[in-house]
Order: structure tokens, then C-alpha cells, then sequence
């Protein structure tokens, strides 16, 4: 009877429909591009950054169709919106929204977020943010989300809370980007 209960009781009963979706390279060679242009990206400061953005370009004109090309598109958006070019950043960002729900697409809004914070609209950068709280799973981009919510709340004049998502940061920051 216990079995039974604990059985029921474990999932909505559908298989996978709203779950996370995993993003899966399509093919031995996206995913050898993949890794290398992921690892660059990872353990490049934000000014070494702007040097991958032939490498990002020319994995997008390769593997463009590729599910991991979602993140790949919001890495070159990084670079784009650092260096001014606010309307390609956001038509890459909003290529990768339109794709399903997941880490893509909310690492995308945390992107979206990042524009908004430049054209002088913290708090509806802090409306997108806010949500995302608990939802981000990988450890880098939970470092830019954390850094992207704190700018966010100190645009906004909202200092307390700044405080407070520093904090946050700080504690969900792993060591070595402390």
C-alpha cells in the first residue's frame, strides 16, 4: 500500500512534458565545437571574451541548426552587447527565446535583462530577473545572472536589495569566481 502511495505520488504523471529538456549536440563535430567554444567562454574574463567572436560566428554559420547553438547565440549576444550593438545582441537573444523552455531560454533573459539595464530600464530588467531566482543550474551562468541582478537593483536606486543580491551571489558563486 505505502509502495503504491509513494509511486502516485511521484510526478505529475507526464512524461517529461513541462521537465527540463537537455540540449543534446546533433552530431560528434557540433559537439567537439561545441565544447571548445564553451570552454573558452568559461574561462575567459569578460574583455578576452570579445576574442571569441569570430569563433562563436563561425560556429553559428557551421552548426547554426544545432539545439546547442541556442547558447552559442547568447555568447556572441554577450560579446555584441558590450560592445554597443544592442539590436544584433537582442534579434540573437530573441532567436534563442523563441526555442523552448529551459536553461537556454532563461539564460536569455538574463541576456534580455543585460540590455535592458543599458538602455536605462533597471526595474523592467529586475521583472525578469527576479523570477529567475532558484531557476538558473549552471554554475556560470548563475555567476552572470548574480552579476546582472545586483547592477540590475543598483540602476534602479533599489541599494537594499542590491545588498541583499550580492549576498546571493556571492553565496552561489562558486569559489573560484569569488
Amino acid at each position: 500500500m505505502l509502495v503504491t502511495i509513494a509511486l502516485t505520488s511521484c510526478g505529475s504523471g507526464r512524461s517529461g512534458e513541462n521537465g527540463p529538456r537537455p540540449s543534446l549536440a546533433s552530431s560528434q563535430a557540433a559537439q567537439r565545437a561545441y565544447r571548445a567554444v564553451h570552454e573558452s567562454w568559461i574561462t575567459k574574463n569578460p574583455v578576452e571574451r570579445r576574442t571569441l567572436q569570430p569563433a562563436l560566428e563561425s560556429f553559428l554559420a557551421r552548426h547554426g541548426a544545432d539545439p546547442r547553438a541556442r547558447l552559442v547565440r547568447l555568447y556572441l549576444a554577450w560579446i555584441l552587447i558590450d560592445r554597443g550593438e544592442l539590436v544584433r545582441a537582442q534579434s540573437l537573444i530573441e532567436q534563442t527565446r523563441s526555442g523552448p523552455e529551459g536553461s537556454a531560454h532563461d539564460f536569455a533573459d538574463v541576456a534580455r535583462a543585460r540590455i535592458l539595464v543599458r538602455e536605462g530600464k533597471p526595474e523592467l530588467a529586475l521583472a525578469l530577473l527576479d523570477p529567475l531566482e532558484g531557476k538558473i543550474v549552471d554554475a556560470d551562468e548563475r555567476v552572470l545572472y548574480g552579476e546582472e541582478r545586483v547592477l540590475a537593483a543598483l540602476a534602479a536606486q533599489r541599494h537594499a536589495e542590491a545588498i541583499a543580491y550580492m549576498l546571493l551571489w556571492l553565496a552561489d558563486s562558486p569559489p573560484e569566481d569569488r
